[in-house]
Protein backbone atom coordinates (compact mmCIF):
# COMPACT_ATOMS: atom_id res chain seq x y z
CA UNK A 1 0.00 0.00 0.00
CA UNK A 2 1.38 3.36 -0.91
CA UNK A 3 0.63 6.40 1.25
CA UNK A 4 0.08 9.54 -0.47
CA UNK A 5 -0.44 11.58 2.88
CA UNK A 6 2.34 13.87 2.11
CA UNK A 7 1.01 15.21 -1.33
CA UNK A 8 -1.64 18.11 -0.89
CA UNK A 9 -2.66 20.23 -3.30
CA UNK A 10 -2.40 23.95 -1.88
CA UNK A 11 -4.59 26.71 -2.37
CA UNK A 12 -2.60 28.22 -5.70
CA UNK A 13 -4.65 31.52 -4.53
CA UNK A 14 -2.70 31.66 -1.29
CA UNK A 15 0.96 33.20 -1.94
CA UNK A 16 4.04 33.46 0.23
CA UNK A 17 2.99 34.29 4.18
CA UNK A 18 -0.18 33.47 4.02
CA UNK A 19 -1.48 36.76 2.12
CA UNK A 20 -4.06 35.32 -0.70
CA UNK A 21 -3.44 37.11 -4.17
CA UNK A 22 -7.03 38.73 -3.60
CA UNK A 23 -5.98 40.47 -0.28
CA UNK A 24 -2.35 41.53 -2.04
CA UNK A 25 -4.62 43.11 -4.72
CA UNK A 26 -7.12 44.54 -2.40
CA UNK A 27 -3.81 45.96 -0.19
CA UNK A 28 -2.47 47.38 -3.63
CA UNK A 29 -5.51 49.01 -4.35
CA UNK A 30 -5.74 51.37 -1.21
CA UNK A 31 -2.30 52.88 -1.60
CA UNK A 32 -0.38 50.03 0.43
CA UNK A 33 2.65 47.61 -0.21
CA UNK A 34 2.62 44.24 1.18
CA UNK A 35 5.64 43.40 3.66
CA UNK A 36 7.05 40.86 5.29
CA UNK A 37 7.06 41.45 9.61
CA UNK A 38 6.10 41.09 13.21
CA UNK A 39 7.37 38.46 14.96
CA UNK A 40 5.81 36.14 12.94
CA UNK A 41 7.36 37.16 10.10
CA UNK A 42 3.83 36.98 7.66
CA UNK A 43 3.00 39.10 4.91
CA UNK A 44 0.72 42.15 5.46
CA UNK A 45 -0.62 45.30 3.95
CA UNK A 46 1.43 48.47 5.01
CA UNK A 47 -0.45 51.31 4.30
CA UNK A 48 0.55 54.69 4.44
CA UNK A 49 -0.62 57.31 6.73
CA UNK A 50 -2.19 60.70 5.78
CA UNK A 51 -0.74 62.10 8.67
CA UNK A 52 2.47 61.32 8.84
CA UNK A 53 5.11 63.37 10.22
CA UNK A 54 2.24 66.08 11.81
CA UNK A 55 3.15 66.98 15.35
CA UNK A 56 0.91 65.39 18.23
CA UNK A 57 0.71 65.03 21.80
CA UNK A 58 -1.09 61.91 21.48
CA UNK A 59 -2.08 58.69 19.73
CA UNK A 60 -5.62 59.35 19.39
CA UNK A 61 -4.49 62.62 16.98
CA UNK A 62 -2.97 60.22 14.71
CA UNK A 63 -4.71 57.91 11.45
CA UNK A 64 -2.14 54.87 13.05
CA UNK A 65 -3.15 55.27 16.23
CA UNK A 66 0.79 56.36 17.47
CA UNK A 67 2.81 59.66 18.38
CA UNK A 68 6.41 58.83 18.31
CA UNK A 69 8.78 60.71 20.34
CA UNK A 70 11.12 62.75 17.92
CA UNK A 71 14.70 64.33 19.05
CA UNK A 72 14.82 65.51 22.97
CA UNK A 73 10.96 66.75 23.14
CA UNK A 74 8.92 64.62 25.96
CA UNK A 75 5.64 66.37 25.24
CA UNK A 76 5.22 66.68 21.26
CA UNK A 77 5.80 63.83 18.87
CA UNK A 78 5.07 63.26 15.11
CA UNK A 79 2.10 60.70 13.84
CA UNK A 80 3.59 57.41 12.12
CA UNK A 81 4.47 57.14 8.68
CA UNK A 82 2.49 53.96 8.76
CA UNK A 83 0.34 50.90 9.55
CA UNK A 84 1.31 48.60 11.18
CA UNK A 85 3.95 49.73 12.85
CA UNK A 86 6.08 46.61 14.39
CA UNK A 87 8.68 47.29 17.22
CA UNK A 88 9.21 48.76 20.06
CA UNK A 89 9.35 52.92 20.24
CA UNK A 90 8.55 55.81 22.82
CA UNK A 91 5.71 57.46 21.93
CA UNK A 92 3.81 60.43 23.18
CA UNK A 93 0.30 60.23 25.14
CA UNK A 94 -0.91 63.27 26.73
CA UNK A 95 2.40 64.70 28.07
CA UNK A 96 4.18 61.21 29.05
CA UNK A 97 6.52 58.96 27.02
CA UNK A 98 6.94 55.73 27.21
CA UNK A 99 8.12 52.57 25.12
CA UNK A 100 5.61 50.72 23.55
CA UNK A 101 6.00 47.28 21.32
CA UNK A 102 3.79 46.01 18.62
CA UNK A 103 3.87 42.98 16.99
Amino acid sequence: MVLLAACQVEDPSVQLGGMSSAEEMACLGQGGTVDMGGLADVAHCVLPMADAGQSCTTGASCDGGLCLVQGSSDTTGQCVPRSPFFGCHDVVENGSVATLCLD
